[in-house]
């Protein structure tokens, strides 16, 4: 599982779920809400191995210095 939290804004899930994909992470579920002008966004995701899944966790901290901060849990799902 993986969590995202980030000011809310018009495109961010499109954001964070484009660099999920673009580095290689299945979205197979997931959740969103926003409150105070904060998003918080969590997944399930399956990936190749945890080389893949690092790479996601890489994209979206890249995606982070353009305005929101993932926070990765420690239950993670392997495929």
């Amino acid at each position: 599982q993986l969590a995202v939290e980030a000011v809310d804004r018009a495109g961010l899930l499109a954001d964070t779920t484009r660099a999920i994909a673009d580095a290689g992470g299945n979205i197979l579920s997931s959740s969103t809400a926003a409150d105070d002008g904060i998003s918080r966004q969590r997944f399930e995701l399956a990936v190749e191995n945890l080389a893949a899944l690092d790479a996601v966790c890489q994209r979206l901290r890249a995606k982070a210095r353009s305005g929101f901060t993932p926070r990765e849990r420690s239950r993670r799902r392997n495929r």
